[in-house]
């Protein structure tokens, strides 16, 4: 196989690998994704074509980003064609993680205050992964302990609802086997851009704000953001 082509779909892999929550290592069978991830694959880079202009990993083909239709903490039915119009940061994470999910939704925060005049062109959307501990209420006091409410639209429902969002997006998300209040899954950021097409990715270990900045910025750009 082509080296190119092997790093690739490694990095793929990784970016859809279980995050194990309140642990030193990965937990789950991280190289088990679901069948609809395959839809989504970084482009193949080679030094006779021109970089891609994005810094994070660029999704091919094209398609648009898959469904939602789960309500918020504030009970609105929320799809993903009502963000229209706008670049949306999308990740899936739980009010009860003790570490990652922290970082992955400041470090999402942080992007989006750093694009200035541009965030009101962006949103930012979590899915939940702990239909158990994510209630409305407890999503709402964990946003507004951290200055976030009104800035994050976080995703919540019961497992099947959740269950049948993690499916297609190609996410993994399990209770913890040592911990019932510890969630192990899938760190990863989307970037979907403003026609609603899933765009680019950031595995967890190269989340960087000042990457999404760029990569938001030239979405924005291409759709006369």
């Amino acid at each position: 196989m082509n080296p190119r082509r092997l790093a690739a779909l490694i990095s793929l892999a990784a970016a859809l690998a279980v995050a194990g929550c309140g642990s030193s290592g990965s937990g789950g069978e991280s190289g088990h994704t679901h069948d609809d991830a395959g839809s989504a694959a970084i482009i193949e880079t080679d030094s006779s074509t021109s970089p891609s202009e994005f810094r994070g990993g660029e999704v091919e083909p094209v398609t648009a980003a898959p469904a939602l239709d789960l309500r918020s903490q504030d009970g609105k039915k929320v799809r993903m064609a009502d963000f229209r119009g706008k670049v949306v940061l999308v990740s899936f994470l739980y009010t009860r993680c003790p570490d990652i999910c922290p970082v992955i939704l400041q470090k999402m925060h942080n992007a989006q205050t750093k694009l200035g005049a541009k965030a009101k062109d962006t949103a930012i959307v979590v899915i939940s992964v702990d239909p158990k501990g994510d209630t409305p209420a407890a999503v709402r006091t964990y946003l507004a302990k951290r200055n976030l409410t009104g800035h994050v639209t976080w995703l919540v429902g019961d497992a099947t609802e959740l269950g049948a969002a993690w499916k297609r997006w190609g996410v993994i998300a399990a209770e913890s086997p040592t911990d019932p209040d510890l969630v192990e899954h899938s760190g990863v950021v989307w970037l979907v851009d403003a026609e609603g097409n899933r765009r680019v990715y950031y595995p967890l270990s190269a989340i960087e704000p000042d990457d999404i900045v760029h990569d938001a910025t030239r979405l924005l750009t291409s759709s006369g953001g």
